[in-house]
């Protein structure tokens, strides 16, 4: 998991001094072939108190020919 933190600018500061915080979270699917082609990668922001907001959901597909 990866967390990017935001002030009320929308500008990137420092964790503790943020309003919203985007989690990127990503997983391998399990039912692919060949394994590891597909990554499902989840985005969601929440505020201070740990209220979800949005949730994004993407899906990568890699190429591995």
């Amino acid at each position: 998991m990866t967390k990017f933190f935001f002030n009320k600018e929308k500008t990137k500061c420092a964790p503790g001094s943020h309003d919203f915080c985007v989690q990127r979270k990503a997983y391998v699917h399990p039912h692919c072939v060949p394994p590891g082609s597909i990554k499902k990668i989840i985005w969601q922001i929440t505020k201070e108190d740990d209220t979800c907001r949005y949730v994004r959901v993407d899906y990568l597909l890699l190429s591995l020919s």
